[in-house]
């Protein structure tokens, strides 16, 4: 799922290094598919996990796994 938009938009709900997401209508979960989360955020796993335990709306399990793509370039290159 990809929502492109500004930071301006009243849709983005952020506060400054605690979270940053878009709010969507309707409920996302019963949409999920399957979830890949960066090997920087492993420690988040578990909370996602339990957040979306369950299933989606097609009654199946929802899958979250560690992806092997980087999600941004190194700083020194």
């Amino acid at each position: 799922m990809v929502y492109i938009t500004s930071l301006d938009d009243p849709k983005v709900k952020m506060d400054f290094g605690k979270f940053l997401y878009v709010e969507y209508e309707p409920e996302v979960k019963a949409n999920l598919d399957k979830i890949y989360i960066a090997p920087a955020a492993t420690q988040y796993q578990p909370y996602l996990a339990k957040l979306l335990c369950g299933t989606n709306s097609l009654g199946k399990k929802i899958k979250i796994e560690l992806s092997n793509n980087p999600y941004r370039l190194p700083t020194s290159h």
